[in-house]
Order: C-alpha cells, then sequence, then structure tokens
C-alpha cells in the first residue's frame, strides 16, 4: 500500500494520499477548522479564518484539536510494492468544545441545529519503479496531480467552498434509538440568495476594479423572487459593501465583501 510517507506533525498532509474533514460550526463561512491526516496517522489540523479567495484571510498551522485521539488501521503492509493491500480506516474523536472554541458562547449544538461539514479523499496515481511507489500523471494527462473524493463535491477542484458543504443536523437521541427527518432551515434560502449576490459583486471587481455601488448591477432578480429584490438592500464605502435581506423566520440577514454572513 502507498502514500504514507509524512511523519511530522502538522506537515502538509494532503501530499501523501489522506482522509480530511472540515468543519464550519458557525455555519458562516469564516472560522472553520481543517483536519488531514495519513495511513500512518500523521496528522495536520489547522484553523482558516476565511477562505482562500477572500482578502485578509489568516491560517494557523500551529492551531490544535484539543482533547482530539485519532485511530488507524491499515488491511495491509505500508509502503511495500510486494503484497496486495485491502484496504486502511481511520476514526477520530474531537471533543465539542474544541469544535466550538470558534464559535464565541458556545461549547456544544443542540438538538435540530446544523452546522456545514465537508469530508475529502486523496489519492495519488503511483507506479512502482525500483521497487518503490513513485508518483505519476493520471491516466491521459500529462501533470502529476492527485484525486479528490468529496462527501457533498463543490463542482470544481476546490474544497474551500464552505457554502457548499452539506449540512449535519444534529439529534439528541442516542445512536440506534429511533430516528429524525432533516429539517431543512428556511434562512438557507436567504442565505443563499445573498451569497450569489457576493458571487456577483466579486465578478463585478474583477472587471471594473471596483464594487458596484447600485444593486441594480447586480441583477437580483434573476437569483430571487421581485419581492425579495424589493427587499433587498446595499451599502457601500469606498473599498467594502453589505448587502441585506430579511428571511423568512423575521431574521434580517448580512454578507459582505469577505463573504461572511450574519443576522441581526
Amino acid at each position: 500500500m502507498s502514500g504514507g510517507t509524512i511523519t511530522r506533525h502538522d506537515a502538509v498532509i494532503y501530499h501523501d494520499n489522506d482522509f480530511e474533514i472540515f468543519l464550519d460550526p458557525a455555519n458562516n463561512t469564516h472560522n472553520y477548522l481543517e483536519f488531514e491526516i495519513n495511513a500512518l496517522g500523521t496528522v495536520w489540523d489547522l484553523y482558516l479564518s476565511k477562505p482562500y479567495r477572500d482578502p485578509g484571510h489568516t491560517i494557523l498551522d500551529n492551531w490544535e484539536f484539543a482533547g482530539m485521539k485519532t485511530a488507524v488501521h491499515v488491511e495491509g503492509t505500508l509502503n511495500n510494492p510486494d503484497d496486495t493491500d485491502q484496504s486502511w480506516s481511520v476514526e477520530v474523536f474531537i471533543p465539542w468544545e474544541s469544535i466550538y472554541q470558534v464559535v464565541r458562547g458556545k461549547k456544544m449544538p443542540l438538538p435540530g441545529e446544523q452546522i456545514r461539514v465537508n469530508f475529502s479523499r486523496v489519492q495519488w496515481t503511483t507506479e512502482i519503479r525500483n521497487g518503490q511507489y513513485v508518483k505519476v500523471p493520471i491516466e491521459g494527462e500529462s501533470e502529476i496531480r492527485e484525486y479528490n473524493w468529496v462527501w457533498a463535491p463543490t463542482g470544481i477542484i476546490n474544497i474551500h467552498l464552505p457554502e457548499l458543504w452539506g449540512y449535519v443536523q444534529f439529534s439528541g437521541k442516542t445512536a440506534g434509538e429511533g430516528t429524525e427527518s432533516f429539517i431543512k432551515n428556511p434562512d438557507e434560502e436567504t442565505k443563499w440568495i445573498l451569497r450569489n449576490l457576493y458571487y456577483r459583486q466579486s465578478e463585478y471587481a474583477s472587471a471594473y476594479g471596483r464594487y458596484a455601488t447600485d444593486l441594480n448591477l447586480l441583477k437580483p432578480e434573476e437569483v430571487c423572487t421581485d419581492t425579495q429584490a424589493k427587499e433587498i438592500k446595499l451599502y457601500n464605502t469606498p473599498s467594502m459593501y453589505e448587502i441585506t435581506l430579511p428571511g423568512a423566520t423575521g431574521k434580517v440577514w448580512h454578507i459582505r465583501e469577505d463573504g461572511l454572513v450574519w443576522s441581526d
């Protein structure tokens, strides 16, 4: 089995075959967490203040999931091309307080709450040369790159789009003692309308060197109903903007130029 070479904690683990977890506890695309582990059990855990696309993002490699426990099981032999391997598996325990340290005043989720989550499996194409695994291009390609299998596809090779991750809804029931239905939060539709306007502002700024100050230039009627479009407000400064829209539950939702979304 190939893919187990990195042994230094907080190294860039996806240069090996790995498994990854992404968590956005506040469901606002900011202050999210990433975890990566390879078949040797080497871990990279980090904090990201914003996605890479947004200005002013900070990445803390030395951030740690306090109290985290991990285990790896290999059905085969790592880095030995002379035998046939079956699989490898990962088990991870992360305390609630460790996850929610990026959400002020919160220590764990309540039943019914939802957060954005994604999982990724990275796999490199290899061939055996001189008794060792060597990375090679994917068949039909000329450059060496990895495969990425993800739980919630983003549509492009970029998992750092938290607004496109899947939802996990929490339950107060013990596992195996009944089921609960997923309940769609109506505020997510409002947030998605604002996110589309954020995309359009980014495109406008790329084309003209500034953000649009006239909401009509973003054509909101293309991403929402006429009634909703009339409720959208756009506020600008020379280098920033804020867009607001009332939601179905009575909250007013906001988004700004760095992608942060929040409600009153």
